[in-house]
């Protein structure tokens, strides 16, 4: 995402469709990419600039990496996910109880992310707690 970065910045070009066409190409012979990776690091880079494209944006090498439901998805029943990592792979993964429920009701992207280790952050929807339901049982427990 640095090289795409520089490309905006360089050529002060801050919108999806036209950074796409700057850079979609040359990024994808240069660093060997899938087409929907090159488009969500195109992504990833206008929105950062979305924030301030007074400041040239900056990103580590070892920086989290979206991944859509074009290029990972999870296989519960077999405890493993698909993803494009120079190439497609299917790999093993773990997961407690409670994010495996989760992951059931995974929605939208995942960040591949780099600590001494890799790991998968992904949303999920949950049901939330009716709020006045939390309230009365706290009165009920003050007032017993």
């Amino acid at each position: 995402m640095e090289s795409i970065s520089e490309q905006a910045w360089h050529h002060q070009t801050f919108r999806q469709l036209a950074l796409h066409k700057l850079v979609y190409y040359q990024v994808r012979e240069r660093f060997g990419l899938s087409a929907q990776t090159a488009v969500r690091g195109i992504a990833r880079v206008v929105d950062a600039y979305a924030l301030d494209k007074r400041t040239k944006r900056m990103f580590r090498t070892d920086g989290a990496f979206p991944y859509d439901a074009r290029i990972l998805s999870w296989d519960l029943e077999s405890e493993t996910v698909s993803l494009w990592v120079a190439g497609r792979r299917r790999m093993p993964f773990e997961c407690g109880d409670g994010q495996r429920k989760r992951l059931e009701r995974q929605q939208d992207e995942s960040d591949l992310i780099y600590r001494q280790a890799f790991y998968l952050a992904t949303t999920s929807n949950v049901d939330m707690p009716e709020p006045q339901a939390a309230w009365m049982s706290f009165w009920e427990w003050i007032w017993g």
